[in-house]
């Protein structure tokens, strides 16, 4: 996976699987003590593809338990958004894991 989080000194991890025309993915990002700023969204690039549909990525923050989803937008754009369930900026320190399975273009 390429890319990273908004905003300096967050890291960005990912996994993910291909079975045919099968994507699993994993990403893990934690957001650095500089924070996100006013962003509430993070963008990162797809290991494949994405065929047009989109799908839905699901997550949460493992330091405070909220639950978190993103989006791989329909059209087989190569860019997922995360957003915050609550709508505020991502928090200083935290870690947001989030999984999904798409469908490869």
């Amino acid at each position: 996976m390429a890319g990273g989080a908004i905003g300096t000194g967050n890291t960005l991890t990912g996994q993910y699987r291909q079975d045919g025309k099968t994507i699993s993915i994993r990403v893990n990002i934690t957001i650095g003590a500089s924070g996100m700023g006013s962003a509430t969204q993070a963008g990162f690039s797809l290991p494949v593809t994405a065929a047009s549909g989109g799908a839905i990525l699901v997550g949460k923050s493992t330091t405070t338990g909220a639950i978190h989803s993103g989006d791989i937008p329909t059209g087989g754009l190569t860019n997922a958004l995360i957003s915050s369930s609550t709508g505020g900026a991502a928090a200083n320190s935290n870690v947001y894991v989030f999984s999904g399975v798409y469908e490869a273009a």
